[in-house]
């Protein structure tokens, strides 16, 4: 055995065991601590101004109306910048996530000045609907009083009437619902949408250890998919880095198998080396076409199969 092998090897369990005793220690930290770590943009202005224009693309690709419309955003953190957006541009916004660090101050003048002037300055698409919503008006006219609801859920019944919803976002959520509540949480959207109504949700299938931000990877961005069931639990069960480890296959038969339709697919590919061998992977995903495996995140627009 090569001495580079010995090394690499080495690398590994010392990673795992790295992993393993940190998603061991993850509930007495969460208990001590429960809003640490990075859960949201924290007003970064490429993280926000990439999500915002994500959304108004895709509301003007779908011909979605938010004037007066109910939307529900999965997945706050504690970024407001989205769900204020939305609520400038004419909607009332229903926000959730397990794990909620909204600021005390997140929406006030202050905030929303800053994230007008970004819109405008970053966000051609965003900052058209906001001149369209004549949202600067709207802005000062709520004054304490935002139509924006921050909550937390338990990750799979959203507390919402059914076909009360009109629109449906998510960005960088998705993949991190635990994998017994994928499925109930996607027939939950599906029943809280209306039947006009539309999801836009960008999923990213990358293991979390191995990004930097939307567009950067470094070190083996599969590496998650090489770990069994049991391996991969023991080392994220319980962390925010937790990855649910779908693609976009499965992804997509589980919202149609919900009645959505999907509108919208657009893929964000990240080619693999030349040198590539599915044989490390764990049983799953070995036999998945590379050209499967390349694909790193998408947007998906949906609307209900009977619309």
């Amino acid at each position: 055995m090569s001495a580079l092998t010995i090394s690499a090897r080495a690398k590994r369990a010392s990673y795992v065991a790295s992993n393993v005793t940190k998603n061991c220690l993850a509930p007495v930290a969460n208990a001590i601590a429960p809003k640490r770590g990075t859960l949201g943009s924290d007003f970064d202005e490429s993280s926000l101004s990439d999500a915002i224009e994500l959304f108004a693309s895709g509301i003007r690709h779908m011909g979605v109306d938010v004037m007066a419309s109910n939307i529900l955003e999965i997945g706050h953190g504690r970024t407001p910048e989205v769900a204020m957006w939305f609520a400038g541009i004419g909607a009332s916004v229903t926000s959730l996530d397990v794990t909620s660090g909204i600021p005390d101050d997140s929406t006030t003048s202050d905030r929303a000045g800053r994230l007008l002037e970004m819109v405008e300055r970053s966000c051609p698409n965003a900052a058209g609907l906001i001149r369209e919503a004549k949202a600067a008006n709207r802005v000062a006219s709520f004054g304490g009083s935002w139509p924006i609801t921050f909550s937390e859920y338990d990750g799979q019944n959203i507390p919402l009437r059914s076909k009360s919803v009109d629109l449906i976002v998510s960005k960088s959520t998705l993949e991190h619902v635990r994998r017994h509540q994928v499925q109930p949480l996607v027939q939950e959207m599906t029943r809280v949408l209306k039947p006009d109504g539309a999801m836009l949700h960008y999923i990213d299938f990358r293991d979390h250890m191995h990004i930097q931000g939307d567009h950067e990877v470094h070190g083996d961005w599969l590496d998650c998919l090489t770990y069994g069931p049991r391996m991969f639990s023991a080392m994220f069960s319980n962390r925010s880095t937790y990855v649910n480890r779908l693609r976009l296959s499965e992804w997509l038969s589980i919202l149609e198998d919900a009645g959505a339709s999907v509108k919208l697919n657009e893929e964000k590919r990240f080619p693999l080396d030349p040198s590539f061998s599915s044989d490390g992977l764990a049983v799953p995903w070995r036999n998945m076409p590379v050209g499967e495996l390349e694909i790193g995140a998408a947007y998906l627009g949906l609307r209900p199969r009977s619309a």
